[in-house]
């Protein structure tokens, strides 16, 4: 499992906390810098958090937030 986004957004904050007991790779972006190119690659609307799960990609701390909670049968 993979994690983009900033360690400056509240919104990735809270998914990292929903993911403290799980190992995943986080990629902290400087989204206002050279990282909003990689950010561009894997998000075309330009937002973050991103959760790559295997084949699956997922958008939206929100919907995120649900996956994770589902996938843990929270």
């Amino acid at each position: 499992m993979k994690l983009i986004g900033s360690t400056t957004s509240p919104y990735v904050r809270r998914i990292r906390l929903l993911l403290a007991d799980n190992e995943y790779e986080f990629v902290n972006l400087d989204i206002y810098g050279g990282g909003r190119d990689e950010l561009r690659r894997n998000n075309p609307a330009l937002k973050i958090p991103m959760l790559i799960d295997g084949e699956q990609e997922v958008y939206d701390s929100r919907v995120i937030a649900r996956y994770i909670s589902e996938k843990q049968g929270l």
